[in-house]
């Protein structure tokens, strides 16, 4: 549960099973009632091919979340950097929603229960990334 205003923080601990290229990863808010996408922060973890036995971890960030108040069911999507859908793992509606309540930062906003709300765009940045910064090092 949070508040408007918060930073959300998600930490995505992955293994790679078999040889890929690259990495892409995807973190989505869904509609609770329809469970369409509202907003999505997409990243390429890395270029780099990643062995198989290898572990790593990504923390992706909201940052000063101003959203309508509400739940949505959240969905995470890992994949190769080529879209081979033979490498995807997904996360659908498996974890708990993610709650937005109103909090003191309510009255900064112009959010209407009687107006309709649609699709939207929230700012998002990868604030830890551990296979890249272990890549980067052996470059090194």
């Amino acid at each position: 549960k949070f508040s408007i205003g918060d930073n959300i923080r998600f930490k995505i601990s992955y293994n790679v099973f078999k040889e890929i290229k690259g990495l892409t990863i995807t973190v989505a808010l869904l509609s609770g009632l329809s469970k369409e996408c509202l907003t999505l922060a997409h990243y390429e973890i890395t270029k780099s091919n990643i062995a198989a036995g290898t572990a790593g971890e990504v923390v992706i960030e909201f940052p000063d979340i101003y959203m309508k108040p509400g739940e949505y069911p959240l969905y995470f999507e890992l994949m190769d950097s080529e879209y081979n859908p033979d490498s995807k793992d997904v996360i659908d509606d498996l974890t708990a929603p993610l709650i937005i309540n109103g909090g003191e930062n309510i009255e900064q906003t112009d959010f209407r229960p009687d107006q309709p709300s649609g699709f939207f765009a929230i700012p998002s940045r990868i604030i830890r990334n551990e296979i890249q910064d272990k890549v980067l090092k052996e470059a090194l």
